[in-house]
Protein backbone atom coordinates (compact mmCIF):
# COMPACT_ATOMS: atom_id res chain seq x y z
CA UNK A 1 0.00 0.00 0.00
CA UNK A 2 1.15 3.59 -0.64
CA UNK A 3 -0.40 6.84 0.53
CA UNK A 4 0.67 10.22 -1.16
CA UNK A 5 -0.33 13.16 0.27
CA UNK A 6 -1.53 15.66 -3.10
CA UNK A 7 -3.29 18.86 -1.82
CA UNK A 8 -4.83 20.44 1.39
CA UNK A 9 -2.04 18.89 4.01
CA UNK A 10 -0.56 22.43 4.13
CA UNK A 11 -3.60 24.61 3.79
CA UNK A 12 -7.04 24.60 4.15
CA UNK A 13 -8.55 23.66 0.80
CA UNK A 14 -7.99 21.23 -1.93
CA UNK A 15 -8.21 18.63 -0.25
CA UNK A 16 -6.59 15.02 -2.26
CA UNK A 17 -4.51 12.33 -1.62
CA UNK A 18 -3.58 9.48 -3.93
CA UNK A 19 -3.66 5.90 -2.26
CA UNK A 20 -2.47 2.80 -4.24
CA UNK A 21 -3.35 -0.64 -2.36
CA UNK A 22 -4.74 -4.05 -3.85
CA UNK A 23 -3.53 -2.66 -8.02
CA UNK A 24 -5.82 -0.15 -7.66
CA UNK A 25 -5.81 3.15 -8.32
CA UNK A 26 -7.44 5.20 -5.45
CA UNK A 27 -8.29 8.75 -4.46
CA UNK A 28 -9.89 10.18 -1.20
CA UNK A 29 -10.90 13.70 -2.40
CA UNK A 30 -10.53 15.72 -5.58
CA UNK A 31 -11.48 19.08 -3.88
CA UNK A 32 -10.26 22.27 -5.81
CA UNK A 33 -8.01 24.89 -4.14
CA UNK A 34 -9.94 28.25 -3.19
CA UNK A 35 -8.35 31.56 -2.61
CA UNK A 36 -4.94 32.33 -2.88
CA UNK A 37 -2.38 29.13 -3.51
CA UNK A 38 0.84 29.33 -1.40
CA UNK A 39 2.10 25.98 -2.16
CA UNK A 40 2.87 23.82 -5.09
CA UNK A 41 1.04 20.41 -5.19
CA UNK A 42 2.88 17.45 -5.59
CA UNK A 43 1.44 16.04 -9.03
CA UNK A 44 -0.37 12.57 -9.30
CA UNK A 45 2.01 10.13 -9.64
CA UNK A 46 -0.39 8.19 -12.32
CA UNK A 47 -2.74 9.78 -15.20
CA UNK A 48 -6.06 10.99 -14.31
CA UNK A 49 -7.67 8.29 -16.90
CA UNK A 50 -5.67 5.56 -14.90
CA UNK A 51 -7.24 6.79 -11.35
CA UNK A 52 -10.13 3.60 -10.74
CA UNK A 53 -12.22 4.93 -7.49
CA UNK A 54 -12.34 8.63 -6.33
CA UNK A 55 -13.82 8.21 -2.40
CA UNK A 56 -15.77 11.33 -1.48
CA UNK A 57 -15.53 12.04 2.37
CA UNK A 58 -18.00 14.96 2.18
CA UNK A 59 -20.58 17.13 -0.03
CA UNK A 60 -18.16 20.44 -0.50
CA UNK A 61 -16.39 21.85 -3.38
CA UNK A 62 -13.06 21.70 -1.59
CA UNK A 63 -13.30 17.86 -1.32
CA UNK A 64 -14.71 16.65 -4.58
CA UNK A 65 -14.71 20.12 -7.12
CA UNK A 66 -12.54 18.12 -10.23
CA UNK A 67 -14.77 14.87 -10.44
CA UNK A 68 -14.31 15.76 -14.05
CA UNK A 69 -10.91 15.01 -14.43
CA UNK A 70 -11.35 11.42 -14.08
CA UNK A 71 -13.26 9.83 -16.83
CA UNK A 72 -12.87 6.27 -15.48
CA UNK A 73 -13.33 6.52 -11.97
CA UNK A 74 -16.04 5.65 -9.95
CA UNK A 75 -17.12 7.62 -7.37
CA UNK A 76 -18.04 6.59 -3.81
CA UNK A 77 -20.11 8.42 -1.13
CA UNK A 78 -22.50 8.39 1.27
CA UNK A 79 -25.87 8.67 0.04
CA UNK A 80 -26.63 10.72 3.05
CA UNK A 81 -24.31 12.87 2.10
CA UNK A 82 -25.13 13.17 -1.34
CA UNK A 83 -28.91 13.46 -0.60
CA UNK A 84 -28.58 16.27 1.42
CA UNK A 85 -26.35 18.47 -1.01
CA UNK A 86 -27.92 21.40 -2.83
CA UNK A 87 -27.32 21.43 -6.69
Amino acid sequence: MELTFIGADHELTGSCHFLRAAGKNILIDCGMEQGHDDFVNQPLPVNPSNIDYVLITHAHFDHMDNLSAFPNAKFIIQEKEIMGWVW
